[in-house]
């Protein structure tokens, strides 16, 4: 993740079928190292916020905050569409990569 930035952002499940994290998984394989779960919205208003883990039962209209890592941003938004979810809303500003150390600070 140093060689690129990364976005936080909410996605609602619009499916009808209900993901059980310990038995179907949330994210492939092949999209780990680029789309991580974090955390996990649910009731009115989606208020109840809980980590993503094991124990976790996503259903539709819930949402869960993802970090998105943006040199593989197509790849996961391509499959977070394919599965039925959609962008709430960008949590915090995408985060630019960080910047190579000054020779003064490598220095000191």
């Amino acid at each position: 993740m140093r060689k690129g930035g990364v976005a936080v952002e909410c996605w609602e499940y619009r499916q009808r079928h209900t993901i059980d994290v310990a038995s179907d998984g949330l994210v492939p394989t092949k999209l780990r190292s680029s789309l991580l779960p974090l955390l996990h919205h649910r009731g009115r208003g989606a208020r109840r916020v809980t980590p993503v883990g094991e124990s976790t039962r996503i259903r539709k209209r819930q949402r869960i905050t993802f970090l998105l890592v943006e040199s593989r941003r197509s790849d996961a938004e391509a499959w977070l569409g394919e599965q039925g979810w959609r962008l709430v809303a960008p949590i915090a500003a995408r985060t630019p990569p960080p910047a190579e150390p000054t020779e003064a600070e490598v220095i000191s």
